[in-house]
C-alpha cells in the first residue's frame, strides 16, 4: 500500500506541471537537494529524518507525507495519506501547496562531528 500511495503522489505532482525529481531516501545526497525549492518526503518519520539530515540549509522546506498511516504514526509528517482516500488527500495537498495554504514549523538540528 505504501508504494502504491507514494507512486500516485509522485504521478500527481508530475501531472500538475511541477519539475519533479525522484530519488530513493537511501540514495539522496546533498547535491540532489541543493537547488530544490521543496523536498517532499514520502514514507514515515524514519524517512523524514533520514532525508532532513541531508539538507544543507534551513531555506529548503521539507514536506513529510506519511504514506501508510495504518502502520506508522508519522509524528513528523505534516500530511497523512491513507490508501482508501489517496486520490482525495493528494488532490487536497496539491491545492494547499498551490494556494500556499500551509505553515512552516522550524525544527532544530544538532550536528556532531
Amino acid at each position: 500500500m505504501h508504494i502504491t500511495v507514494a507512486d500516485m503522489v509522485i504521478e500527481k505532482f508530475k501531472q500538475s506541471g511541477r519539475n519533479v525529481t525522484v530519488t530513493r531516501d537511501y540514495q539522496v545526497t546533498r547535491d540532489d537537494i541543493a537547488d530544490k525549492s521543496l523536498v517532499v518526503c514520502l514514507g514515515g518519520d524514519g524517512t523524514f529524518l533520514k532525508t532532513a539530515s541531508t539538507i544543507p540549509t534551513s531555506r529548503i522546506p521539507v514536506l513529510g507525507v506519511n504514506t501508510d498511516p495504518t502502520r506508522s504514526v508519522g509524528h513528523l509528517c505534516s500530511r497523512k495519506i491513507p490508501f482508501k482516500t489517496r486520490e482525495e488527500e493528494t488532490d487536497r495537498m496539491l491545492k494547499y501547496l498551490d494556494r500556499e495554504n500551509f505553515e512552516f514549523f522550524y525544527r532544530q538540528r544538532l550536528c556532531l562531528g
